[in-house]
């Protein structure tokens, strides 16, 4: 079994050699191949990992013009040979001693696995970490769909390793034209289809908090750029659950994800540097779409008094119209 590292990269240069170094002190004994696809930077990432590359025989670079993150990964999943991949951030790092069983774990397994599902370690802004771990029991197999069922909201590519053959049956890529939640949107693509998930509660991956990664930009057009892409994801997502027979068991898994996806984005219309004037106009793009109004309302309390402010409308706007952020 060969095992494919994807890791896209732009001015990556503080952080890249501790993702290379995390994989390169344990990748012995297994066929391994690490792939950087360095999105145009302009520091010295590229430097970097050619240093590497002079170590490392497993190590390819390529180098392409700027394009965006997810327009990279579909690239590299275009590149690899490996029979499952597994996508990582460059400002973050594998924990120790976790590639070698991931590798005997998957080539032992008696069931075809599309996905691999992992526990992870997150880091705050205070530099303390959190353990993340999947909900079920160590080792389950579930459907696609039940998983999604379980989840919590929180669907990220680097605690997922994914079968290529997979990938490529179904032509799961990425939608390439956004700044923010392509993950959501891959992985509602995946889990849809996937009739094998496994949940390893393996602590396997750290995410770093970084200050400087697009996902914490507060500049007025990355916001503006972030609330487009909101809406690209949330229109397909919606196609994605249209597929199935309305108020169907898998329409409803689907459905959920998407209001509580909604609601982060208007959550975040509502705390973070949007304008009311954005935040109107994107209830009303919203709305012209059958995003909204939510249905049905959430569980709990505190996103149910939410919902119903989201619904309604004029009270959004009262309440983001006091907000002075």
């Amino acid at each position: 079994m060969k095992l494919s590292v994807l890791i896209p990269a732009y001015n990556a240069e503080q952080h890249i050699s501790r993702c290379l170094q995390s994989i390169f002190k344990q990748s012995t004994g297994f066929d391994l191949e690490v792939m950087v696809i360095n999105d145009g930077s302009t520091d010295a990432t590229a430097k970097v990992v050619e240093q590497f590359m002079q170590k490392y025989s497993q190590l390819q670079l390529i180098n392409i013009p700027n394009q965006g993150v997810y327009k990279a990964r579909n690239f590299g999943l275009k590149q690899i040979t490996g029979d499952y991949v597994w996508m990582l951030d460059a400002d973050d790092y594998l924990n120790e001693h976790v590639l070698l069983q991931l590798v005997k774990h998957i080539s032992h397994s008696k069931a075809t696995l599309d996905v691999i599902h992992l526990a992870y370690q997150q880091q705050s802004s205070d530099k303390s970490w959190q353990l993340k771990v999947p909900h079920g029991e160590h080792r389950e197999i579930i459907n696609g769909f039940e998983f999604l069922k379980r989840s919590d909201g929180r669907l990220f590519l680097w605690n997922n390793i994914y079968r290529t053959a997979f990938l490529n049956k179904h032509n799961i890529k990425f939608l390439a034209k956004s700044v923010s939640l392509e993950d959501s949107l891959f992985n509602i693509n995946v889990f849809s289809k996937a009739k094998s998930v496994q949940l390893l509660k393996l602590n396997a991956y750290s995410y770093c908090y970084n200050i400087n990664s697009i996902s914490k930009k507060t500049s007025l057009k990355h916001l503006e750029d972030k609330g487009i892409s909101s809406y690209n994801v949330h229109s397909q997502i919606k196609k994605i659950r249209d597929t199935y027979p309305l108020r169907s068991e898998k329409y409803n898994i689907i459905n959920h994800r998407l209001n509580h996806s909604v609601l982060g984005f208007f959550f975040s219309l509502y705390k973070d540097g949007y304008s009311a004037a954005y935040a109107n106009e994107m209830l009303g793009t919203y709305n012209a779409e059958n995003l909204l109004p939510i249905h049905p309302l959430p569980s709990s309390f505190r996103l149910r008094l939410f919902a119903i402010l989201v619904n309604a409308k004029w009270l959004y706007k009262l309440l983001k119209m006091t907000n002075k952020a």
